[in-house]
């Protein structure tokens, strides 16, 4: 790396750390949770989608590999690597889970600022837009290359949204956790 392009590295670490921290303080998690690790991860990503929700910003300033350190960022980690400590996990699989519940969560609120500036930008919400493109839509499928797509597009009972996708996904992802999660003896980890 260049000295300039340090430089501009670290003009955006001193500009931006404070206010990570500051998202991050404004979004604590209990220090003494209920419930077993399923609960304990389901409330710390509704917790953190919460935050990515009232900050779309901040998903495109975290990251995994090269993390802005701030204590209440650091915190959510250790938290989450609480809530399935003494479930029989080997230390990389528990830093593993951390990560990967994180990453979830924050690769789907990526799209939340995209989402919000298209929505400035155009003056249409989503299912707007979406109406706005239905005849492109029709032409598309038309030829009957999509017949799957073709068979769900235009049902009233079926809704893809940021928060579906994330209810969804976070269902999925638990469920993936899940047989991991299998302590001799019942261990809760986090007290």
């Amino acid at each position: 790396m260049s000295d300039r392009q340090n430089a501009i590295w670290w003009s955006r670490v001193k500009s931006v750390r404070p206010m990570l921290a500051a998202a991050f303080a404004a979004h604590p998690l209990p220090a003494r949770p209920t419930g077993d690790w399923r609960a304990k991860l389901e409330l710390l990503c509704r917790t953190q989608w919460a935050m990515y929700r009232r900050h779309p910003w901040l998903a495109h300033v975290v990251s995994l590999t090269r993390p802005l350190l701030a204590p209440h960022a650091i915190a959510h980690t250790e938290w989450t690597m609480g809530a399935v400590a003494g479930q029989g996990l080997d230390p990389t699989t528990l830093i593993h889970v951390a990560a990967t519940v994180a990453n979830f969560v924050r690769g789907t609120a990526v799209n939340l600022q995209r989402e919000a500036e298209a929505e400035q930008d155009t003056g249409l919400t989503d299912d707007e837009w979406l109406h706005s493109q239905s005849d492109a839509l029709a032409a598309a499928l038309r030829g009957g290359s999509f017949p799957i797509l073709a068979g769900i597009s235009g049902r009233d009972d079926v809704e893809l949204t940021l928060d579906t996708l994330f209810e969804f996904g976070l269902s999925r992802l638990l469920d993936g956790i899940a047989p991991l999660c299998r302590a001799p003896g019942g261990a809760q980890g986090m007290p």
